[in-house]
């Protein structure tokens, strides 16, 4: 999901992945790499994390 975003003179194109993790399915897949692309791209990278479930390393 993406969306263009005008801040005063700033244009900020905002994107949502899916969450980015080891898959075995191939559908999944194919949106982990279309996200890896988005963040190879990106000038800034905000990450957002579910406080609730505790971070796996």
């Amino acid at each position: 999901m993406e969306e263009t975003v005008r801040l005063g003179s700033v244009t900020l194109r905002l994107a949502d992945t899916a969450g980015m993790r080891e898959t075995s399915d191939a559908v999944e897949k194919i949106g982990v790499a279309r996200a890896e692309k988005q963040l190879e791209q990106a000038d800034l990278v905000l990450a957002v994390f579910d406080a609730s479930v505790p971070l796996e390393e």
